[in-house]
């Protein structure tokens, strides 16, 4: 009797351990599931936050105007990506968020991009807050060739040592109009800016310790350099240095020679058209002139000193027609 009431006390036992087995396998499944579920929810959520944030930083009709800082806030933390794509026609901008969870992993990194041929945007990336602080500022090689989009983290904060007149009056209207004293300063040397900001500075203060450097008309950020013009009537270049990661300003820089010169060519068109009315313009040869040499440099040592010569030059011919082109 003992030996079998043994027996029936090990089947009950292998009962029990086959169900806790078999329960186990479900419970597991199901965590499984709802962890991929929980996945592809967080990654349609990104998706579709990164898509509204796309569509706000279109300037035209969505309140990013020029010189505005507009206030971009999130309900919880955030991650912003910014990828710039030099090669095609135009390039592209490619933007990504990612929406901050208190279950699983803090952040995905799995969203869809949101793609763009027509945003060029200057900024780290990735960015990471709950406040973002936007606004745009054309950029002309001669004739507008579009609106630059700079971002930056409320809070971070930026000083320009030595800067000429002109930036030093558009820092000040920029801090002026819209409360920004914590975010942009204006030093003397690099020992008066907050030890946090970012500092951009010109040569003739000699400190090789700033982020960003300006000697003369290169920008030099670490280990690369670019050419702009000091005479440009906007500062938006020197922003684009100010706000951007160096490969982000580069990628930018490249796809705005390739708007402008498809630019070019329909001013060219443009002219031909007027010529028709008995309004001409003679920019034809130097506008095509301007078109190729701004696709040729894509393929050459990146110096745009002979792009903004002829850029000045042709805006110089335009202004003088009794027929504008732009």
């Amino acid at each position: 009797m003992n030996i079998i009431k043994n027996k029936r006390g090990f089947e009950f036992s292998f009962g029990w351990l086959f169900a806790i087995i078999i329960g186990s396998a479900a419970i597991f499944i199901a965590f499984y599931f709802a962890s991929d579920m929980l996945n592809l929810l967080k990654k349609q959520e990104n998706t579709i936050v990164g898509k509204q944030f796309d569509i706000l930083l279109y300037p035209a009709g969505t309140g990013l105007e020029e010189d505005k800082i507009t206030l971009i806030s999130f309900p919880v933390a955030t991650k912003l990506f910014f990828e710039c794509i030099p090669s095609g026609d135009f390039g592209e901008q490619r933007i990504k968020t990612s929406v901050s969870s208190t279950m699983g992993a803090k952040y995905q990194e799995d969203a869809i991009n949101s793609r763009s041929s027509d945003k060029y945007i200057f900024s780290q990336t990735p960015l990471e807050g709950k406040e973002f602080l936007a606004f745009v500022k054309p950029f002309n090689m001669p004739f507008k060739v579009t609106d630059l989009i700079f971002i930056i983290q409320k809070g971070a904060q930026y000083c320009i040592v030595l800067a000429p007149d002109a930036l030093a009056e558009d820092i000040e209207m920029l801090k002026e109009q819209n409360n920004l004293n914590s975010t942009f300063f204006l030093a003397e040397t690099y020992e008066t800016c907050p030890k946090a900001s970012r500092k951009l500075c010109f040569a003739s203060s000699r400190d090789k310790r700033c982020e960003i450097q300006v000697i003369g008309d290169k920008i030099i950020m670490g280990d690369k350099s670019f050419y702009y013009d000091s005479n440009l009537e906007d500062n938006s270049l020197l922003y684009g240095a100010l706000f951007a990661a160096p490969e982000i300003y580069e990628c930018q820089l490249k796809r705005l020679l390739k708007r402008a010169s498809e630019l070019s060519l329909l001013y060219l068109n443009k002219g031909a058209s007027l010529s028709s009315t008995g309004c001409t313009s003679g920019l034809e040869q130097d506008l095509m002139q301007y078109s190729n040499t701004l696709k040729a440099i894509n393929n050459t040592p990146f110096d745009l000193n002979n792009i903004f010569t002829i850029s000045k030059e042709i805006g110089r011919k335009n202004n003088d027609l009794s027929c504008p082109l732009f």
